[in-house]
């Protein structure tokens, strides 16, 4: 790199950030309007520089050495860069990601594990000259999320279950009223969906039926539930139906049948429940 400047007393030249020329100089430059000429003297010809020039500069002020020195620096020493997680802390099988753009306050896309590792490459064109690194700080923060799901309840299903009369010692009494329900998840829902089920206020003539003694059927075909026991007990929140593993998902319904089970030493009577549903994103139950 080569740099010449003027301060009103000096010229000096500097090649590759060190000064090696210092002439006295005074006067104010030209100012007749001559066109400036880079690479030979524009009023005698056959004396062109005979080479490359790259990235030329023109400053309105005399800079120092140590400003001309920094400008040789940022082109001839590098520091590149590359980040990974690894699932153990000895990050025994590297896969670093370089990031090509080397300036501060980065943010990464990694993939999400336990520990972190950096690495910085240092290279340099002149071995006069080395690159330095003073310090690094890594931060993060929880990435928010714009995830939501809305879910459209059966509104018939407002009075409760219903049994009519059933028997002691008896498994899987259908209700005689108000038995279906369903769910319906929104076409634009773009979370996973949990469905949370509370039996409660359970009323009968012996008060030996409880929560576990109610079940339930649930698919997304309502021909299966006629056919196929997929019977689960009815206790405080213990149903969770995750998008993808049951079917609910976006634009889809769902639909849950209940049953009763008496158990040994009921005595006969009517039997009425409450189910309660809640829509949540998954695990929220």
């Amino acid at each position: 790199m080569l740099a010449g400047t003027y301060n009103g007393t000096h010229v000096a030249l500097y090649v590759d950030g060190i000064l090696t020329q210092v002439h006295p100089a005074s006067g104010k430059l030209s100012s007749n309007f001559i066109n400036i000429t880079i690479g030979s003297l524009n009023d005698i010809s056959n004396t062109s520089f005979n080479d490359t020039l790259d990235e030329i500069s023109i400053f309105n002020r005399s800079l120092t050495g140590t400003e001309i020195t920094n400008i040789y620096e940022r082109g001839i020493l590098h520091l590149n860069l590359s980040v990974e997680t690894c699932n153990d802390s000895t990050c025994s099988s590297p896969n670093f990601t370089n990031i090509p753009n080397d300036t501060t306050n980065q943010s990464f896309n990694l993939s999400s594990n336990q520990f972190f590792e950096y690495l910085f490459n240092f290279s340099t064109d002149n071995t006069n000259y080395s690159p330095e690194l003073y310090n690094v700080t890594v931060g993060y923060y929880n990435k928010s999320s714009s995830d939501y799901v809305a879910l459209t309840f059966a509104n018939y299903f407002t009075n409760g279950i219903n049994f009519g009369s059933v028997a002691p010692n008896t498994i899987g009494n259908n209700a005689t009223n108000n038995s279906l329900f369903t769910i319906t998840v929104s076409p634009d829902s773009t979370s996973t969906v949990s469905v949370c089920t509370n039996s409660s206020n359970l009323t009968s003539g012996g008060n030996t039926i409880a929560a576990g003694n109610f079940s339930y059927n649930v698919s997304i075909d309502q021909a299966t539930l006629n056919t196929t026991e997929l019977r689960g007990n009815f206790t405080n929140y213990t149903d969770i139906l995750t998008s993808g593993i049951d079917g609910l998902v976006a634009n889809s319904v769902t639909y849950w049948k209940f049953k009763l089970d008496v158990p040994d030493g009921q005595i006969s009577g009517a039997y009425n429940g409450n189910a309660y549903f809640e829509g949540t994103n998954t695990g929220s139950c």
